[in-house]
């Protein structure tokens, strides 16, 4: 995990895909794993940045797909604004109806 963070710091978007490939292999099995939705969102982020938008958007909506009320509002809150922005070109209803549901859950933050 520090690897990629720091491959994401410095812009090495490439390896920073490739490590947290590997770490969402490494947390595959565990579905209760607390970090494991905002991994997918950073996996799903880093992909955005190198314009592989459809596989941006299928690890983004895994991560949806997986996220449990109880996460973390920022985590939630940072996944469902990439959603919207990368659902924004093609539907822009649907777009705005993930930002209001960010900013919702954004605002949990203590």
């Amino acid at each position: 995990m520090r690897a990629a963070e720091q491959a994401e710091r410095l812009f090495a978007n490439a390896e920073a895909i490739r490590l947290l490939e590997r770490a969402v292999a490494l947390v595959e099995a565990d579905r209760e794993n607390a970090d494991r939705i905002d991994l997918l969102y950073r996996h799903a982020a880093a992909l955005d940045r190198v314009g592989r938008l459809a596989d941006a958007r299928v690890t983004a909506d895994r991560a949806l797909a997986e996220m449990r009320d109880d996460v973390d509002p920022r985590v939630a809150g940072r996944l469902l604004t990439l959603l919207g922005d990368l659902t924004g070109v093609t539907d822009p209803d649907g777009a705005l109806a993930l930002t209001t549901e960010a900013v919702r859950r954004l605002e949990q933050v203590p």
